[in-house]
């Protein structure tokens, strides 16, 4: 048909399977079962202190069907008030395969250095949820309200 247009937008296209960044090395040291919408569960994750106050996490997810958008993680840290202490909010695998090629049944394994330099000691809970950027909406999580799931954690 003509649409009176001199170009056609094609992409982002998936050609092939998933980057090797996004292939777990080994299975997750504390299991769960969280699901977020229709489209993804946390499987389990793998927390480790690294030199200079950085935290190793290690996310598991499963596409249990395909997003149809790019959706972004966050990490939120609060101290015992509730308040957010520190933010970390990045598409999945560093960018470097969006949500929206996942396919169902995938594995996706997820790696973050987070910085906690800043932080006061003390206990904190880390709060994981997935939004989409350009509404701000966050994938629905069942028996929370806030659509987010906990990790305890102590600094």
């Amino acid at each position: 048909a003509d649409t009176g247009q001199t170009g056609v937008k094609l992409g982002p296209v998936k050609v092939g399977g998933q980057p090797a960044a996004s292939l777990a090395p080994a299975p997750p040291d504390v299991p769960r079962q969280e699901q977020f919408g229709d489209f993804i569960a946390l499987k389990g994750y793998s927390l480790a202190r690294e030199a200079d106050k950085q935290l190793r996490l290690n996310l598991y997810w499963e596409a249990t069907a395909s997003p149809p958008l790019d959706y972004t993680l966050f990490i939120h840290l609060v101290d015992a008030s509730g308040a957010v202490a520190a933010q970390f909010d990045s598409p999945p695998v560093n960018g470097l395969y969006p949500t929206s090629f996942w396919d169902a049944g995938e594995q996706i394994f997820d790696s973050r250095r987070l910085d906690l330099s800043e932080l006061s000691p003390g206990e904190y809970t880390m709060r994981l949820g997935w939004y989409n950027s350009a509404s701000g909406q966050r994938l629905p999580v069942s028996g929370n309200s806030e659509n987010f799931v906990e990790i305890n954690l102590e600094n």
